[in-house]
């Protein structure tokens, strides 16, 4: 009986193990591949680490990479990825841009609470 929970507990391990080992595979194979169609840096931080690519998009400077946050409750993480924008000009006062999950967190930093919501036509404001 024991032998059993063990290789279910073991084959379950080493599954999550080995889709995690592909997900982060084939991001990496997807970020190098944009890191190549338009001309950035791409570099690779290690063996199962998540890459982080760099450059210049339109004269504008772009950072993407993953970065780990905090569920509210802080019991887990999620690994998002985040992309940066240089923006060419500056901001009159420290702000912040947010959306989805990340928005309370912001808020909570900035020390304007003021909300911005595009008059786009097809605009959704849980955008």
């Amino acid at each position: 009986m024991w032998f059993f929970v063990w290789l279910f507990l073991a084959t379950f391990l080493i599954s999550f193990w080995i889709w995690s080992f592909y997900v982060v595979m084939r991001q990496k194979r997807a970020w190098r591949y944009y890191s190549d169609k338009r001309k950035l840096r791409y570099h690779d931080r290690g063996f199962i680490a998540t890459p982080l690519v760099s450059g210049v998009i339109d004269e504008y400077g772009i950072s993407l990479f993953a970065s780990e946050h905090g569920e509210l409750d802080e019991r887990s993480n999620r690994s998002l990825t985040a992309i940066e924008v240089t923006l060419h000009t500056s901001l009159s006062s420290n702000c912040a841009i947010a959306s989805g999950g990340m928005v309370q967190l912001v808020e909570t930093i900035n020390d304007l609470n003021l909300e911005y919501k595009p008059t786009i036509k097809g605009w959704d404001d849980s955008y």
